[in-house]
């Protein structure tokens, strides 16, 4: 599960033109995402791309703080839609977690295990002033 408030902070933490993603968080112990952690770039413009060794060192500052991984998050900037585009479905590990968020809407998802089929968890809608700037 998640909590409805991480995608609203996610789309009011993000500016621009380019693509935002970074890590879901949850308790140890605990599945429910309940936070987020910004990967801190550099950003691009229509894909992202998470670098390994900002994600083990993550895991460790998270564990540390007592919380763990739980998936990942990414933004729609240029667009409305939540649905996973071809890229997305190449780009994540088979049972992950995935957050997307674009202007007005989130979805949370998680991945199939033939890698290919996205299972929708949750969904949601933003509050205009909440969202990306237009």
């Amino acid at each position: 599960m998640i909590s409805c408030f991480v995608p609203r902070r996610i789309a009011r933490s993000c500016h621009g033109d380019l693509e935002h993603c970074g890590l879901l968080l949850a308790d140890l112990g605990d599945r429910t995402v309940t936070d987020f952690v910004h990967f801190p770039g550099p950003l691009q413009r229509e894909r992202f791309e998470l670098c390994p060794s900002w994600v083990l060192a993550e895991l460790s500052r998270q564990r540390r703080a007592g919380r763990r991984i739980v998936g990942y998050f990414h933004t729609h900037p240029e667009g409305r839609s939540v649905r996973p585009s071809p890229r997305d479905r190449a780009g994540h590990p088979p049972g992950a977690l995935v957050l997307i968020v674009s202007h007005e809407l989130w979805m949370f998802y998680q991945v199939g295990w033939e890698g290919d089929d996205w299972a929708p968890l949750a969904s949601g809608t933003l509050i205009a002033d909440q969202g990306f700037p237009e």
